[in-house]
């Protein structure tokens, strides 16, 4: 009966390291991919607030001028459909945001204008979009308003 008896042994075997060490790179592969996907959606943010403050921005330069400074000078190519595009700062790179204005006459509600002269009052849109480092897709964001 003495011969039977094992030694107990204390400590962990190769396969339960191995195993070990798996799961643990399982979790750290995890926590990186989590962080980079983290770290875009910030960017993203960023990139979003940027977009809205240079659109209120070049809306804030449209409202200073009065109706008839904004028809004056027709088919005002300053304004229609002008893409104004500079570099922000979005984590540690540069990117691109463009800006787009779009003005549209109005004589009331829901009758729209061929041209800008003799409109009773302007819809002026101005859109800031930019590519989106989360998926690569274009964001846009529109800020309007009415100048009578």
């Amino acid at each position: 009966m003495r011969g039977n008896k094992r030694k107990s042994c204390h400590g962990m075997t190769l396969v339960e390291i191995c195993i070990t060490m798996a799961l643990l790179t399982l979790l750290a592969a995890g926590i990186y991919g989590t962080t980079i996907m983290i770290r875009k959606i910030i960017v993203h943010n960023a990139m979003r607030l940027q977009a809205c403050s240079l659109a209120v921005q070049r809306l804030e330069e449209l409202t200073s001028m009065s109706i008839n400074e904004m028809t004056a000078n027709t088919p005002f190519p300053e304004l229609v459909n002008n893409v104004r595009s500079g570099k922000i700062s979005a984590g540690n790179q540069e990117r691109q945001i463009y800006r787009t204005v779009e003005v549209v006459g109005m004589d009331g509600p829901g009758t729209v204008r061929s041209n800008l002269v003799g409109s009773a009052y302007l819809e002026v849109h101005v859109h800031a979009a930019f590519a989106s480092p989360v998926d690569g897709n274009m964001v846009t964001s529109t800020v309007s308003t009415l100048i009578r």
